[in-house]
């Protein structure tokens, strides 16, 4: 009888489906940011800048690479998301390596992105310090 090792794997499973959603709110939170920094780059005050010209540039660039990757971690871990509920609901369903592997490849994709925002942040303040309003 297998039931000890089936608990195990269905309560780590589970573990698995909470760390998605997790991701998922952390996805929610940096696509506000990003609608927050694409609203401040575009202000009249910022766009006033003419010394910072380049860099309002380049942050926009950062922007538009942040949005298209946060689109694609959301397509990816709402994939994951359904994968991980058809197996929890599924007991005959096997589990394979990829399952861990993709688990894996979110994780590190987030903790990317968040550093990103957290760069761009940087970027947009030091812009903006010696903005006179």
């Amino acid at each position: 009888m297998n039931t000890i090792p089936d608990l195990q794997l269905s309560q780590e499973l589970q573990e698995l489906y909470l760390e998605n959603k997790e991701w998922r709110s952390e996805i929610d939170f940096l696509k506000d940011e990003h609608r927050f920094f694409t609203k401040l780059l575009n202000a009249e005050k910022l766009a006033t800048i003419r010394h910072g010209k380049e860099q309002i540039e380049m942050i926009g660039t950062n922007l538009a690479l942040l949005q298209q990757k946060i689109d694609d971690l959301e397509n990816l871990t709402s994939k994951h998301q359904h994968l991980l509920e058809s197996i929890l609901s599924d007991n005959e369903k096997h589990i394979g390596l990829e399952l861990i592997e993709q688990n894996a490849a979110i994780s590190k994709e987030i903790k990317f992105l968040l550093a990103s925002d957290r760069q761009i942040k940087k970027d947009l303040f030091s812009l903006v310090e010696g903005v006179k309003i």
